[in-house]
């Protein structure tokens, strides 16, 4: 461990720290004493700090009090989720479209751009521009679907290529009430995730995926740390108990005895 002058202070505290460890173990003898030490160096100290750290946050987030906060907070937390996800949909995304019973050849339009517009109303506009640039690309013909008239949302089955090695797609799936169905495909998870949970909270039906689940409880772990930080630690006061007044039940070690 190298330190500057300055640092001096530092340094003994960590020292100090490794004493403190190592005299935790009772060792009878200086050289069992010089083997624990020797096995905590400095990068091995910050470990232990760290893990003590994570260990203590753990215990902490898992502790009645904040289990009450995190259930106050979890609500506002999904729903920053959900308007993420609906922010997705507003700014639009190029799908490779999927027709039923038909593949889309070169030169025709292969690709629907699919946008949610001001007034929540999902607009698609065929193109043969991936991605589509909206007022350069071209556009073909354009459909839109209110979100009253979508009935269910959900994955379709993955689209692979013709091509052996070639990654599958993912295809997500609109059923309409009057029994159309819309269907588009990705090569990305992500978007297909954020895409189901936004159009599936759209129509009000289902819950969040397990995706959006685990970023909600990151956030929400996030926000129960930051909170914590403004939480001084309470220095817990135990009473000392009065000496007894017959320590007749102590027995003596063997060293004590000799002489």
């Amino acid at each position: 461990m190298h330190a500057s002058h300055d640092e001096h202070d530092k340094v003994a505290n960590v020292v100090q720290e490794q004493l403190r460890r190592a005299a935790n173990n009772r060792p009878v003898t200086l050289s069992m004493l010089e083997d624990l030490l020797s096995a905590l160096p400095y990068w091995k100290m910050k470990e232990l700090w760290k893990r003590e750290l994570i260990e203590k946050e753990n215990n902490q987030l898992s502790s009645e009090v904040v289990g009450e906060l995190r259930n106050l907070l979890k609500p506002s937390i999904e729903q920053l989720i959900r308007t993420n996800r609906k922010n997705v949909l507003k700014q639009g995304f190029t799908f490779r479209r999927q027709v039923k019973g038909k593949t889309p050849h070169k030169g025709e339009d292969q690709y629907c751009f699919w946008k949610l517009d001001a007034s929540d109303v999902l607009c698609l506009t065929d193109t043969d521009a991936d991605p589509y640039v909206e007022g350069v690309s071209h556009a073909g013909n354009v459909r839109r679907v209110a979100a009253k008239d979508i009935a269910s949302v959900d994955r379709g089955e993955d689209v692979t290529g013709r091509k052996s090695g070639v990654q599958s797609m993912r295809c997500i799936r609109i059923v309409l009430h009057n029994g159309d169905s819309i269907s588009g495909a990705t090569f990305s998870d992500r978007v297909m995730t954020m895409w189901l949970d936004g159009l599936t909270d759209l129509i009000g039906s289902g819950s969040l995926s397990r995706d959006a689940m685990t970023t909600a409880d990151r956030l929400l772990n996030i926000e129960l740390r930051l909170r914590l930080l403004d939480v001084p630690n309470p220095q817990s006061s135990v009473e000392v108990p009065p000496l007894p007044d017959d320590f007749s039940w102590v027995k003596p070690f063997a060293h004590d005895l000799a002489f």
